[in-house]
This record gives structure tokens, sequence and C-alpha cells, in this order.
């Protein structure tokens, strides 16, 4: 029995590589840019960190709508609440499902574009999951005691992006 299970496992994997649709887009796109191994290093011990906030009733799961949808509002309520005095551009890595993110502060504006992968180190990259941005957008909690349970994770130079 064990046998079929594996192998009806082994058909899904190759139909969902197959068919791009199925696919996670950050991963398909960064099959030549390096998003398959981009991943952070802080990413397991964020995640674990964010299952024990959840557990201890610090922040609540985000529910309602299917992923996509979360982010892009996610997306859109961060990007209102994001401070642009400094300029400058940071990675975000929604760790939950290891979509890339890019953050542009310019001209006293705020961008996000969708599955922009960091080319060299993705370790200076801003890790969050996508319960802890809700629960920051929310006001559930603030960025700074999102650092301090190790929930988010912030590159020096993205303090003052989060952190006002």
């Amino acid at each position: 029995m064990s046998t079929l299970i594996n192998k009806t496992i082994a058909v899904l994997l190759s139909a969902t590589l197959l068919v791009p649709s199925l696919a996670t887009a950050c991963v398909m796109d960064g099959i030549g840019s390096g998003a398959l191994y981009q991943v952070p290093k802080q990413t397991f011990s964020l995640q674990l960190a964010t299952a024990q906030a959840i557990n201890a009733g610090k922040i609540k799961v985000a529910v309602g709508g299917s992923y996509e949808q979360r982010m892009m509002m996610l997306m859109f309520q961060l990007q209102q609440q994001l401070s642009s005095e400094n300029e400058g551009e940071w990675f975000l890595f929604e760790s939950s499902k290891g979509h890339y993110y890019k953050i542009i502060a310019s001209d006293s504006r705020i961008s996000i574009k969708q599955h922009e992968v960091p080319q060299g180190e993705s370790e200076e990259s801003i890790i969050i999951d996508v319960d802890v941005l809700s629960a920051i957008v929310s006001k559930q909690i603030n960025a700074t005691q999102a650092v301090e349970l190790g929930i988010l994770h912030l590159p020096n130079d993205a303090h003052s992006l989060l952190i006002s």
C-alpha cells in the first residue's frame, strides 16, 4: 500500500512541476534566479517562534480568503503603513509559502513588487510569516514586539522602515 501512496505522491509532484499554474509562482520564477536556494537561514527559527506565539495567544492566525487574496490585501495595508522617510530597497521573504517581495522607497513613495528574488545574499531580507504580517498591519502587535518575540527578522538597514 505504501508503494501506491509513494507513486501517487511522485505523480502529483511531477504534475505540479510540469504545469506552472499549479506550482508556487516564486519557485517557478526563481529557477533561473536562485529562489530555490535563496531561503534565508533564519526561516526555520522564525517559523518555530511564530507557531509558539500563535499557541501562546500572542498573535492570531490570519483567516479568510485564499493565501493570495490575504497577501495582496496585507501588502496593500503594509504599503500604506510603511515609513518612506528613508529611500532604499529591501526584500521581504514571506516564510510560510516562500514568496519574495521587493519594497522600494523613493520620492516619498513606497511600492511593493511581487516575485522579486534577491541576487546575492538573501540574509539581508526582511523575514515574516503571513500571520505575523496580519498581526502587525491590524495592530495586534507592533514591529518592535514582533522582533522581540523572534517572529520578525529585520536587517539593520530596514529598522527605520518598519519601526518608527
